[in-house]
């Protein structure tokens, strides 16, 4: 199945829970993230320490389970 080129996480969320449901599971972190991908990328609004600290915490569940489900 091919992937679409986006920044919108939920949009690719929504792709792998179709082959996938467990994806589901982590709608909440990835909805999290969703928002960073806009936000912060054009001049105007920027993170504090909070916001990065959440980020880094909410890619780190993603990346540890898609690394678990690649078997990496």
């Amino acid at each position: 199945m091919p992937f679409p080129k986006t920044h919108h996480l939920v949009s690719l969320l929504e792709l792998c829970a179709e082959v996938d449901a467990t994806f589901d599971l982590h709608e909440g972190s990835l909805i999290a993230l969703d928002g960073y991908a806009i936000r912060f990328r054009y001049p105007g609004d920027s993170a504090d320490k909070s916001d990065a600290k959440n980020a880094v915490a909410n890619a780190k569940i993603i990346q540890d389970f898609v690394r678990a489900k690649l078997n990496l």
